[in-house]
């Protein structure tokens, strides 16, 4: 004996099947990027020792002491000063040990009409949680 079972299937296009615009599907997979990697940011800064009591350098920041370093304890304090930055990189040399490779534009503190490019390494150390420039390197000492 055999029997023939027929069922039929009706399907109807409900708000939770419908297809979702392209934005969202870019913001959803944006966020699952995130989440999937955050096991791998979080492990990076714990190898590099970032934590609240041992902040990261900001570039802000590395400008800041860099243009302070190079204005007040530089081989030309006095006589120019940084005005523009034009690119930064950073080098890690441990926890807390930066280099930061700076491209700038100076200006002659006589005459700020005269300028001239140049880029440096500056090393940065991180003391007390705070970052401090200690040295500056030379002439076309940066690389990118």
């Amino acid at each position: 004996m055999t029997t023939n079972i027929t069922t039929n299937i009706t399907t109807t296009k409900s708000p939770t099947n419908a297809r979702m615009p392209a934005f969202f599907t870019s913001v959803k997979s944006l966020v699952w990027i995130l989440v999937l990697n955050l096991p791998l940011i979080n492990s990076a800064w714990a190898e590099e020792g970032v934590s609240p009591a041992n902040p990261a350098l900001s570039q802000a920041e590395a400008i800041e002491k860099a243009k302070q370093y190079y204005d007040t304890r530089g081989e030309w304090a006095g006589k120019f000063t940084i005005t523009k930055v034009h690119q930064v990189r950073f080098e890690s040399e441990g926890p807390a040990s930066r280099v930061a490779h700076i491209q700038y534009q100076a200006a002659f503190l006589g005459d700020m009409s005269k300028t001239v490019e140049d880029q440096r390494t500056f090393g940065f150390t991180l003391r007390d949680g705070a970052w401090q420039a200690e040295w500056m390197g030379g002439h076309k000492s940066a690389r990118f």
